[in-house]
């Protein structure tokens, strides 16, 4: 029987950063907003990284196994990503702390027991690209969640759409997670949760402020910079499944908050995936996902613009 989420595991190499050791967009929105998410006790939800990683000869040296792990340290403070995971010595686990590699328990077993709380592998959630990790990890008894690195399938691949699955998997304060993970969701779009609260069990008011160019309608775009209440609803797991503006509002606010909502409840807003040819950035068409029927592009002002690219989805 699955117990409630409270380990979050992340790999690094291919899931958080690229072959540069760059990472995703949104990765960092997203991570920090999973960690500051509750469980259904009160508790913040815990977040590590379990890497294979340098693994050490078999007859390494202390100081050995310090210096892979000062390197391994020096690609999370480079990627900017080193405040999310600190202390170290807590929240990153490395195959060469417990000799093995994954997808052996022993190396989640360990990440739990470095966190330093009591909870069992049915507890926890790994985010990787790996899919055969994603598969053992499943017979563990971990949830799983992959993200969808370069042509590899999965069940995401925009980390600002990650918080959203995490959340829809907690049993904490639904509507608190869900304010969170829209956030991140929304920001690539330009439009930005200003406050949120929570309503009935089944609904959470926020209010939203636009930017120019979030959404491509003649009304939306008079209305950039302005505020606009709405009602999110939510479903049985606490993820936004519609968007509308409150009793009372004006026909812009009430079209801005149908157009938003209902892309984003069928999750239809995809941020381009350019393949850059050698030699050259961004150079190629962008491949909009299976499911997406916009894009978010660039325009003039440098404002991002949705767009729309087809009109069902495939």
């Amino acid at each position: 029987m699955r117990q409630p989420i409270r380990v979050v595991m992340f790999d690094l190499g291919g899931t958080l950063v690229d072959a540069e050791r760059r990472p995703f967009p949104h990765v960092r929105e997203a991570l920090a907003a999973i960690a500051a998410m509750k469980t259904g006790r009160g508790r913040p939800v815990e977040c590590c990284l379990v890497s294979d990683f340098d693994i050490p000869r078999a007859s390494a040296k202390a100081a050995d196994e310090r210096a892979i792990f000062k390197k391994y340290v020096a690609i999370l403070e480079s990627a900017e990503l080193a405040e999310l995971f600190r202390p170290f010595t807590r929240r990153v686990t490395l195959s060469m702390h417990v000799a093995a590699m994954k997808p052996d328990s022993v190396v989640f077993e360990t990440a739990i027991r470095r966190l330093g709380i009591r909870a069992s592998l049915r507890s926890a959630l790994l985010i990787t690209k790996n899919a055969k990790h994603i598969a053992a990890a499943r017979k563990l008894g971990l949830a799983s969640l992959q993200f969808a690195s370069g042509s590899s399938r999965g069940d995401f691949d925009d980390w600002s759409r990650a918080p959203l699955l995490v959340a829809g998997l907690l049993d904490g304060p639904r509507a608190a997670n869900a304010s969170r993970a829209l956030a991140v969701a929304l920001a690539p779009s330009g439009v930005r949760i200003r406050s949120a609260r929570a309503g009935r069990s089944d609904r959470l008011r926020v209010e939203l402020q636009l930017g120019s160019g979030a959404v491509p309608a003649r009304s939306a775009r008079r209305s950039a910079g302005r505020e606009v209440d709405v009602d999110v609803t939510l479903d049985a797991r606490g993820l936004p499944t519609a968007v509308a503006a409150v009793a009372g509002s004006d026909e812009t606010s009430a079209e801005v908050a149908a157009y938003v909502g209902t892309l984003l409840a069928h999750g239809r807003v995809a941020t381009a995936r350019r393949a850059a040819a050698p030699g050259a950035a961004s150079s190629r068409r962008a491949v909009l996902p299976p499911g997406a029927t916009h894009e978010l592009q660039q325009g003039p002002d440098g404002a991002p613009v949705l767009t729309r690219r087809r009109f069902s989805a495939i």
